[in-house]
């Protein structure tokens, strides 16, 4: 007995070494302060170099800090998986610069994943510039991710990196050069499918690669290949700017979200075929809420591209804008290159609710084996560079052209563009039907039974900056033909560009932008033009529950918001107003408290004594007058004394308000209800007040 009681602590021991998982542990690594001699499990003994990183196999819960303001030589390899809902990280620590991983071309990577999952890598900057060039090592990659032959791999996370200057071959490897790229999700070919489930590229900063800048890529469905797709793949809200060829490629994915990523410069290597943003073999993707501008060459060159058995892709609320290569591709590959003929080859895509400013060569490229592809309420807008509107080719053995391919209630905006025209070539049944041509009309323009020609009365074409938020200029004005004008889509996606509700069921607006002022305010109403003008200048706005309740009496703080907004050109230019306030019914926590002390300083109005506004009293039809009138000369003294004979009998020469009534009916601000009635007394309501402010401030122009 006393034998098998020394042996259970032994028994107990094994359990607890070889039974259970290693407990999760902190790793530390500093360039200057550390030490490879060192456990690594605290910033006072942290590791120095990568070597232990390499060498050490890391288990779920891990996590490896890199101090800030350091940098690395040489390729980061750390081991191991971590597993569902306890990743291994990668992250700095300490305040500073992100740590550096520079592989100085030492090896193909900088920072490389091998058949890993469940990794969480955040707050590094990474390079790998080989001094050689690429002539001597061609292949090379910022981060490369890498699955063979072992199936599902789960939970890659890259989050807020910097990768930069990796400049691997623009013609040699893995498609033609394309995976020499900042940062790649491979699979290489094995025996057993490999794809990735769960990956996230998001807030990164790629720059200066060769030849791309984010890539996707795994078996894809060539010539009967069988493709495992890669699932929920998120990529957003990263920059890729100065990239030689691809600028973001999503590849071999299912369901993936591509969205709020700005994409610029790329493609300026001219050899290759290449685009910023675009998707391959993939189905159900949605690619939405990007920027890609200044895409150079014009093999390929577009902003946009849906390639090569693309099935289901959605494109919409993106802004495209100078781009050499023109705004979007539908091309069916692999009957272009030599692959054998497939069925269903980029079919039933959606490019919508986009907008494209100034690009070129190619607005729209329809190319090869695509069926069944819609393109709709999109903005175009042309500067004097004369692109194709649409180009059609063909390619495949035996030659193919498109078909099925539909265009309805997109805006063509072409005053200055003579040479743009329409090539359709061959393409079968490509319908044009409720779309906008406006200005210069070349001959191959196509029929289109509800064309609009008129002019499509956008807010300021032309004018978009770089930020997607910069397209305001392409929203349309109140007076528009194209309001409520175009052809009910059905599962039109439910926004618009500025997430405008869109109608189902119902006709649209044409064009990348659903004018809904409120729900109250529909567009029989006999004010819907001036309110509409007042909300596009900023002057106006609705009420939280979205409605803009037009026949509400306005108060005398609402008054001192319409006006204070119209002076200034918007509510933006509203100073704060003083640190202590006029009124003491006016507090500065009041929420018009700056705008009335606008109108203060701007002699618009006045208490009913010093310290007294009475911010809630109703306004009444001359006191408006005041208001309206004193805002528009610019103070109660520049207002002229009126008429020796008074317009209305029921504001004598002796009313308190007959110059400024008298006044504003000069300026035809105001009207009466009849030629002699103008009804001083009268409540202004809020529909009444923004046809008051359109008429003094010109808000039309």
């Amino acid at each position: 007995m006393r034998g098998l009681g020394l042996l259970l602590p032994i028994f107990a021991l094994a359990a607890l070494t070889c039974g259970f998982p290693a407990a999760a542990a902190t790793y530390y690594v500093d360039c200057v302060g550390g030490h490879d001699g060192n456990m690594g499990t605290s910033p006072s003994a942290a590791w120095r170099t990568l070597a232990n990183v390499n060498s050490t196999t890391f288990v779920p819960g891990d996590q490896i800090l890199f101090k800030a303001g350091c940098a690395w030589s040489g390729r980061l390899w750390p081991k191991g998986s971590g597993s569902f809902g306890s990743p291994i990280g990668i992250d700095m620590f300490g305040a500073g610069a992100k740590p550096v991983i520079n592989g100085d071309g030492a090896a193909q990577e900088a920072l490389l994943l091998y058949n890993q999952e469940y990794w969480e890598i955040k707050n590094l900057e990474i390079t790998n510039y080989d001094p050689a060039g690429p002539e001597v090592n061609p292949l090379r990659q910022g981060v490369r991710v890498l699955g063979q032959d072992v199936g599902t791999l789960h939970h890659i996370h890259l989050v807020n990196l910097e990768v930069h200057d990796v400049n691997g071959s623009l013609t040699v490897g893995r498609d033609q050069g394309k995976c020499n790229a900042g940062i790649l999700f491979d699979v290489e070919a094995g025996s057993t499918p490999t794809h990735f489930d769960d990956l996230l590229i998001e807030g990164c900063y790629v720059h200066d690669c060769e030849r791309s800048g984010i890539k996707l890529w795994g078996a894809s469905r060539w010539a009967g290949a069988v493709a495992w797709l890669h699932e929920n793949v998120i990529i957003r809200n990263n920059v890729v700017d100065y990239i030689a060829g691809d600028g973001l490629s999503v590849h071999v994915t299912s369901g993936a979200l591509v969205e709020h990523n700005t994409v610029s410069r790329s493609c300026y290597w001219t050899v290759k075929a290449n685009a910023a943003l675009w998707t391959w073999s993939s189905d159900d993707a949605v690619i939405q809420y990007n920027e890609v501008y200044q895409t150079s060459q014009t093999w390929d060159g577009m902003a946009f591209d849906i390639d090569g058995y693309c099935q289901r892709n959605i494109y919409q609320y993106n802004y495209s804008h100078d781009n050499d290569g023109g705004f979007v591709m539908i091309i069916g590959v692999p009957d272009c290159v030599g692959g054998q003929p497939e069925d269903n080859f980029c079919r039933d895509n959606h490019f919508r609710y986009n907008i494209s400013q100034n690009d070129r060569e190619r607005i729209y490229r329809l190319v090869g084996k695509i069926e069944n592809n819609y393109i709709y309420n999109n903005t175009v807008y042309l500067d004097d560079t004369n692109p194709h509107w649409v180009h059609s080719g063909a390619c495949g053995s035996p030659t193919q052209w498109p078909q099925d391919t539909y265009f309805w209630n997109n805006i063509f905006y072409n005053t200055t563009s003579s040479g743009a025209d329409f090539f359709l070539g061959s393409c079968q049944n490509t319908v044009f039907d409720y779309n906008v041509f406006y200005g210069n009309h070349p001959a191959s323009e196509p029929a289109d039974p509800h064309k609009l020609t008129s002019d499509p009365q956008l807010v300021d074409p032309g004018t978009a900056a770089v930020g997607r938020d910069a397209c305001a200029g392409y929203r349309l004005r109140p007076t528009s033909p194209c309001l409520d004008s175009g052809m009910a889509i059905p599962d039109n996606g439910g926004l618009d560009y500025w997430d405008n509700p869109v109608p189902s069921g119902l006709a649209p607006d044409r064009g990348a932008h659903e004018y809904r002022q409120f729900p109250d305010v529909l567009l029989g109403h006999w004010a819907f033009v001036e309110i509409g003008f007042c909300v596009l200048s900023d002057v106006v706005q609705g009420y939280p529950d979205g409605l803009y309740r037009p026949g509400s009496e306005v108060t005398r703080d609402q008054m001192a918001v319409f006006i204070s907004r119209a002076l200034a050109g918007g509510d933006g230019n509203v100073p704060d107003g003083p640190l202590s306030a006029t009124f003491d019914d006016v507090p500065t926590d009041h929420w018009a408290y700056k705008h009335v002390e606008y109108c203060v300083a701007e002699a618009v109005v006045q208490g009913y004594d010093p310290v007294t506004y009475s911010p809630t009293a109703i306004v009444s039809r001359d006191q408006m007058a005041v208001y309206m009138s004193r805002a528009v000369v610019g103070g109660d003294g520049n207002v002229p004394d009126g008429p020796p004979e008074a317009t209305f009998n029921d504001v004598p020469t002796d009313h308190w308000a007959y110059k400024y009534v008298e006044y504003c009916a000069s300026e035809e601000i105001v009207q009466g209800y009849d030629p002699v009635t103008y009804a001083p007394l009268d409540p202004v309501t809020r529909d009444q007040m923004a046809v008051f402010i359109y008429r003094a401030f010109d808000l039309w122009l």
